[in-house]
């Protein structure tokens, strides 16, 4: 699914078209239409790069996480990240929350994106761009971490 290329001392992972389309065909079908609607209020295409499974709310229960962009905002190749939660009640997904994940094609800022859930706590790795940096590519990582605290995403 991930060709991995090397650029110097970036390391990056591209989707080929084959994995993007099975990927996206994977989605629930409730993921897929909250993403699209989201996009059409944006202006934009959909797009679902990663949904992280495990128990945020710590109810026993599998929930998903979904790390989306709303691309080609205003015609060009701006796009608007975001992270959703989606909690399982009785074995059905429902729309919890979501927060801002950054931007991409701006050059500045951070860009999040939901990798695992551990214990509770959504483990988010966060990219950051150095004033060297080219657009695409921000080359500061870290991570943090977050919980489902009165409904939001709370840093720890």
């Amino acid at each position: 699914m991930w060709n991995w290329s090397d650029f110097g001392d970036v390391r990056m992972a591209i989707l080929s078209p084959a994995s993007v389309r099975a990927q996206s065909f994977k989605a629930e079908k409730v993921i897929r239409q909250f993403v699209a609607q989201r996009a059409r209020k944006e202006g934009g295409s959909p797009y679902i790069s990663k949904i992280v499974r495990g128990d945020l709310d710590r109810d026993g229960n599998v929930d998903a996480i979904v790390n989306y962009a709303i691309e080609g905002i205003g015609g060009g190749n701006f796009s608007l990240l975001y992270i959703a939660v989606f909690l399982n009640n009785r074995g059905k997904l429902v729309y919890k929350t979501q927060m801002s994940a950054g931007s991409f094609g701006s050059g500045t800022g951070s860009q999040l994106a939901a990798e695992s859930i551990d214990n509770g706590k959504l483990i988010v790795e966060v990219d950051e761009y150095l004033p060297q940096d080219a657009v695409c590519c921000p080359s500061k990582k870290s991570h943090k971490q977050f919980v489902l605290e009165r409904g939001r995403l709370r840093g720890i």
